[in-house]
């Protein structure tokens, strides 16, 4: 088997014994730097306001306001040990011609390390979006941003707040506009040991070390773009319980003289078995066709647990891939 399927012989060898050391080069959290799911769902939903703005107005559409929040605010408990446990807001919100296509709200725990979402297209078209609806549910949710038994317990606020229209029209509301309108925080209560505390990089391996954008993997049709696989393993210790391994990222970079990127690109991977605490995750994509060529390196390695905790981890990449950390993207 490829490196990528199965560890290299050394890299096989780290045990639990080597958790301490790995330890260091854990960097700092997702409330510095890395992409969490609430931030990349909120980017998702802005690219997708953002097309839909640019087709309307291409097609001459008359509806070029954005809906109009009326009334907000959120409150009460929610017991995580609960099966689909969730925070109820109560919102109001109209548009006038198009209707609502999306709203989109997050929580943030009291660490910031956790989120909960609620991205509703549930209702698209309607003029009045009314009710109490429920933020962390996981029917309404994936991994990362609904609410789990391994949710910290405390005191989650509101974190902002995403309306547009069937058109695009779209208007963000932070914190600090939602609290004019009500309470915007939730006590979450959590009667088991909760999860707080993200992954350690523990060590990992580049698989493909070279493609070509000119030529597609074997067998695909010729607008097929290169796979670049690689693998991670870490562990998730927990705090006082481990919901385990989710999802793993690598961003590739490539360097120009001021220490910045020219460009870059991430490949992606989720666990075999999600909610094991010691995995190897493999984690696999394509650059885009435009991509500049160049030799990239890894500059950063996101992991996520069940419980939403992520890490970004830009310190001792060299020390973790030992079989090297460069892919050489040719035309």
């Amino acid at each position: 088997m490829s490196d990528v399927q199965r560890p290299s012989h050394a890299f096989s060898r780290l045990t639990m014994k080597t958790f301490a050391a790995a330890a260091i080069l854990i960097a700092v959290s997702s409330a510095a730097f890395a992409a969490d799911t609430a931030t990349v769902a909120f980017e998702k939903a802005k690219a997708d306001a953002a097309a839909r703005q640019a087709k309307a107005r291409a097609a001459g559409a008359l509806d070029v306001t954005p809906p109009e929040l009326k009334a907000f605010s959120l409150g009460g408990t929610v017991d995580t040990q609960q099966y689909n446990a969730a925070a109820i807001a109560s919102i109001t919100a109209t548009d006038d011609m198009s209707g609502i296509f999306s709203v989109f709200l997050s929580l943030r725990s009291p660490s910031g390390l956790q989120s909960v979402v609620r991205d509703d297209l549930q209702n698209s078209g309607v003029k009045k979006y009314s009710g109490n609806f429920s933020v962390g549910a996981q029917s309404f949710s994936y991994p990362g941003v609904y609410f789990t038994p391994y949710s910290e317990a405390g005191v989650w606020t509101v974190e902002m707040m995403f309306i547009y229209d069937m058109n695009g029209n779209g208007k963000i509301y932070t914190a600090s506009d939602l609290a004019a309108f009500g309470p915007t925080t939730v006590t979450v209560v959590n009667d088991g040991p909760w999860d707080n505390i993200p992954p350690i990089l523990i060590g990992g391996v580049v698989g493909t070390k070279k493609i070509s954008l000119s030529t597609p993997p074997t067998g695909t049709s010729g607008n097929a773009l290169p796979v670049i696989a690689a693998a991670v393993r870490g562990f998730d210790p927990g705090n006082g319980v481990s919901s385990g391994f989710y999802s793993a990222a690598i961003e590739f970079c490539l360097p120009d003289p001021h220490s910045t990127c020219k460009d870059s690109f991430q490949i992606t991977g989720k666990a075999d078995a999600p909610g094991l605490a010691d995995a190897v995750v493999r984690v696999s994509g394509s650059p885009r066709k435009d991509q500049t060529p160049g030799k990239y390196g890894i500059y950063m390695v996101n992991l996520m647990d069940l419980a939403g905790n992520i890490v970004g981890i830009t310190s001792n990449l060299p020390a973790a891939f030992p079989k090297g950390m460069v892919v050489d993207v040719q035309p």
